[in-house]
């Protein structure tokens, strides 16, 4: 433990006989060097504290600037991914009546259907082989995991 100079002076005072001012000034110049060897001590810790310091923050503001950046570029990727995802999925019902619509060529179904329609039968729809109901699970399977990554990206 540091005693303050002060201290250090009364003690040298009062352990001696009367001081004539040659002894006064040695004792003075004695706390005053090691007044000087503690602030030159203080200011060289505090100075590598500084230059460390300084690192740590270049260092910590390049990695910050990685990461925003990383985070900007899949940020933009996925919330205009999420918005057409948004768009597919209001479009449902559209879809499935879309494909209620859309003719499958002859050329395309068994023999035994193109004998059907010879016959009078009508021809085949896209929507004949894909299920309403099915569709709309995967549709409403697909909107809750859509609002749960529209809640966590953003």
């Amino acid at each position: 433990m540091r005693r303050h100079s002060s201290e250090l002076l009364k003690d040298a005072i009062s352990a001696t006989p009367p001081f004539g001012l040659s002894q006064l000034a040695a004792s003075y110049l004695r706390v005053v060097h090691t007044h000087h060897q503690s602030v030159t001590h203080i200011f060289t810790t505090i100075q590598f504290q500084h230059s460390a310091l300084r690192i740590a923050s270049s260092s910590l503001d390049l990695n910050v600037l990685t990461i925003a950046d990383a985070f900007e570029a899949i940020s933009t990727n996925a919330k205009r991914d999420l918005e057409k995802q948004a768009a597919l999925l209001a479009g449902i019902d559209v879809d499935l009546e879309m494909i209620s619509r859309i003719k499958i060529h002859r050329e395309f179904l068994s023999q035994a259907m193109q004998r059907a329609m010879d016959a009078g039968e009508r021809g085949r729809t896209l929507g004949d082989y894909v299920s309403n109901f099915k569709m709309r699970q995967v549709a409403d399977s697909c909107a809750r995991t859509h609002r749960g990554w529209t809640l966590h990206v953003f």
